[in-house]
């Protein structure tokens, strides 16, 4: 059987385990009252994880015993997330800010882009529940070239490696949403001072060594607008007024109707 990089997050960490791929420790569930029992020897902090796609709001950092065991009812009884809900994982909680690096990969050959760091709390102060992303910026300082050079040896090659090994090298996932997130793409696309398609062909052609990107200097933020309720329930059809008035910035609509 082949292993591949999938949505499913524990097989993409048993491959870390298996490769020697930092990260954080973890056990996988499909059983609710097991994950419970697991959680109350684990204590909080801790995080719970949906198994499949969820819009990117599958992920509860939960800091107190009841929030995480209400994330597991949620997930796995309730089924908010639907078959996503059908497993999960309880990982252990790493302290310390987080940046997202972007590479492009053919079987073991590896190109890194940039940094970002992507806020996933909907409000101020990164508080209340996680969304699919509430806003990015590029250049990350936290992502120093040192951090990058060791995160590219630590975690980029040697995942590229696992891949090959396992005879699914990871330019082959496209279909399991190996790709750039969102609303990070913006803030890295806004940078880019290179011909992303160009690059993008020369990385499946095995021609990663041509890749030669530039960027631009300027830092880019992105800032996401949406419904008030969100990532729960929240009012459609909502009106969005004064874009023609926004200057020196791109807007850009998603899950948005046009009208002229």
């Amino acid at each position: 059987m082949q292993v591949c990089l999938v949505p499913w997050p524990w097989l993409n960490l048993d491959i870390c385990k298996k490769y020697n791929i930092p990260t954080a420790a973890y056990e996988k569930f499909t059983d609710p009252g097991k994950a419970k029992d697991f959680i109350r020897s684990l204590g909080t902090p801790v995080v719970v994880k949906a198994s499949g796609l969820a819009a990117g709001k599958g992920v509860v950092v939960a800091q107190s015993l009841e929030e995480a065991l209400r994330a597991v009812d949620d997930m796995m009884v309730r089924r908010v997330f639907g078959a996503a809900g059908e497993a999960l994982v309880v990982e252990e909680f790493l302290e310390g800010e987080e940046a997202s690096l972007f590479a492009l990969v053919n079987g073991e050959q590896c190109t890194p882009l940039v940094a970002a760091q992507d806020h996933k709390a909907v409000g101020d102060g990164d508080t209340g529940p996680n969304t699919g992303g509430m806003g990015t910026y590029s250049p990350a300082p936290v992502a120093t070239p040192a951090i990058v050079q060791q995160a590219m040896e630590e975690l980029v090659y040697r995942t590229a490696r696992g891949m090959a090994a396992e005879g699914c090298p990871f330019a082959k996932l496209l279909e399991h949403n190996v790709r750039f997130g969102d609303p990070e793409c913006q803030s890295l696309m806004a940078r880019l001072d290179s011909d992303l398609t160009q690059a993008l062909l020369q990385a499946v052609s095995g021609r990663m060594h041509e890749v030669d990107l530039h960027w631009r200097p300027e830092a880019a933020v992105t800032v996401v607008m949406a419904a008030k309720g969100y990532p729960g329930e929240y009012r459609q059809g909502t009106l969005i007024r004064g874009l023609e008035h926004v200057t020196d910035a791109k807007v850009c609509p998603a899950c948005c109707t046009l009208l002229y």
